[in-house]
C-alpha cells in the first residue's frame, strides 16, 4: 500500500534544538549542537519525487558514530524507509514524520551499501536516533524493531591475485561486492555482501508487546540494555557456502560496542 505525504506550505518546530522545516515541499533537518559521542554531517534536505514513497537528497548528509564509523548520502540519493518495519510506524510515525528521520535516511544508505555489517549497521541508526533527538524509549524500541525485522546481510572479504578472480569468488558465493578492490600486503581484497531473506515480519501486536515491555522495565527501574535486544534476535540463517570460511573468502565479524 503506497503511502500519501502531504506538504504545508510552511511548518517549522525545533525538538531537542534540532530544527525541522517542511517549505516548498523541501523536508529540511538542520543537526543540533553535538551533545552526544555521534556527529550528523551536513544539513538535510529531501525533496518527495511525487510518487508518495520516494523521496530525494537534494545535498549530502551523513553521520559518523561514536565507534568512528562514517555512512554518506550523496545528493541524488533517493530513500523511501523501507528499511524500518512497517509495523514501527504506528508506534513512533512513519521515517518521513518522527524525530528518527535523519536516521533513517543514514539506516537506509547503510542497507543499501552494505558497507558494515548489518549489526553495526542497526547500532549507528540507534545512535543517529539519540543525536537527531529521539527518545531513549522510541530509539530502542525502533533498534529492536530493526533487528528483528529490518535488512540483514553476511558481510565478507575475498582475496584474489586479480579483479577478475574476486568477483568469481564473490559470485560463487551469491555475494554483492562493496566498493572496489583493495590492495593488501600480498593479494588484491573485496568486500561483499549476501542479503539474507527477513527473519521476521513484524506485526502491529509484536510492536504493541515488546513497546509494554520495555516501559515496564523502565518503571522498575531496570531499562533493556542493548545487548538484550541483541541476545533476544534469533540468528541469521545459515546460507553460506562452507567457502566463505575458507582463507580467501572469510567473513566480516561486527564490530564491539
Amino acid at each position: 500500500m503506497k503511502r500519501v505525504i502531504r506538504f504545508v506550505a510552511v511548518v517549522t518546530l525545533c525538538v531537542a534544538c534540532s530544527t525541522y522545516s517542511r517549505a516548498q515541499s523541501v523536508i529540511t533537518f538542520i543537526p543540533p549542537p553535538q551533545r552526544h559521542p555521534g556527529q550528523f554531517i551536513g544539513i538535510l534536505k529531501l525533496q518527495p519525487l511525487g510518487d508518495g514513497v520516494n523521496m530525494k537528497l537534494l545535498e549530502p548528509f551523513g553521520y559518523k558514530s561514536p565507534t568512528e564509523q562514517s555512512l554518506t548520502a550523496q545528493a541524488g540519493f533517493t530513500t523511501d524507509g523501507a528499511s524500518i518495519p512497517r509495523a514501527l510506524w504506528t508506534a513512533v510515525g512513519s521515517p518521513f514524520t518522527g524525530k528518527y528521520l535523519p536516521a533513517a535516511v543514514i539506516h537506509d544508505v547503510g542497507c543499501k551499501t552494505h558497507q558494515y555489517t548489518w549489526q553495526d549497521t542497526d547500532r549507528m541508526f540507534y545512535d543517529a536516533m539519540l543525536d537527531a533527538g529521539e527518545s531513549e524509549h522510541h530509539a530502542k524500541l525502533l533498534y529492536w524493531g530493526v533487528v528483528f525485522g529490518g535488512p540483514h546481510w553476511v558481510s565478507g572479504i575475498a582475496q584474489g591475485n586479480t579483479v577478475a578472480e574476486l568477483n568469481r569468488k564473490v559470485a560463487s558465493v551469491g555475494g554483492q561486492p562493496v566498493g572496489l578492490p583493495m590492495q593488501l600486503a600480498g593479494p588484491l581484497a573485496l568486500k561483499f555482501a549476501i542479503p539474507l531473506p527477513p527473519k521476521t515480519v513484524l506485526q502491529k501486536a509484536d510492536v504493541k508487546k515488546f513497546d509494554k515491555f520495555l516501559r515496564s522495565r523502565e518503571k522498575e527501574g531496570r531499562p533493556v540494555d542493548l545487548r538484550e535486544i541483541d541476545a533476544l534476535a534469533p540468528p541469521d540463517p545459515e546460507l553460506v557456502p562452507q567457502s566463505i570460511r575458507s582463507p580467501e573468502v572469510a567473513p566480516l565479524l561486527p564490530s564491539k560496542h
